[in-house]
């Protein structure tokens, strides 16, 4: 049985993006995101090859706090409790929102994504994965494959 090809796709902040393209000659930061990310992609890419599509990573610059308070709107956003001026009103994270909205509602994708995941780019910063659908989400026996950040 042959898998699908797929391609990863990185988005970063501008601010972000400028600081890895000054280490762009020294060393190989694109190999280092990659490798950081090996484990998610090689689970993720199993159900890639099922839902078809890309895989979209935001790599960002925040501290865990930041990422899970964003992580939590997108979460609470899905819900649709919120009306609209709610919904601004409770992100603090606008540009992270506007990139996920520009992401699943692109009409040049065919099909919708069926995970994102967000990358904190720090050296201590772990992927977190945000699944558009219910129905997307892995068995609760391959989510606890991934890696566990160390308990302090």
């Amino acid at each position: 049985m042959s898998l699908m090809d797929f391609r990863v796709q990185m988005y970063m902040m501008k601010r972000l993006w400028t600081y890895m393209k000054q280490y762009e000659n020294t060393e190989s930061w694109t190999n280092i995101m990659i490798l950081q990310l090996m484990h998610h992609m090689l689970v993720f890419q199993s159900m890639h090859d099922f839902l078809g599509g890309d895989i979209p990573v935001i790599c960002i610059d925040w501290d865990k706090e930041l990422v899970d308070a964003a992580m939590y709107y997108l979460v609470e956003l899905s819900a649709d409790k919120w009306t609209k001026e709610e919904c601004e009103a409770k992100s603090n994270t606008r540009l992270f929102d506007l990139c996920v909205r520009a992401l699943l509602l692109n009409e040049e994708i065919s099909y919708i994504l069926p995970f994102i995941i967000i990358l904190e780019a720090r050296k201590d910063g772990k992927a977190h994965a945000f699944f558009t659908h219910l129905s997307c989400c892995p068995l609760p026996s391959i989510l606890n494959t991934l890696p566990k950040p160390a308990l302090s």
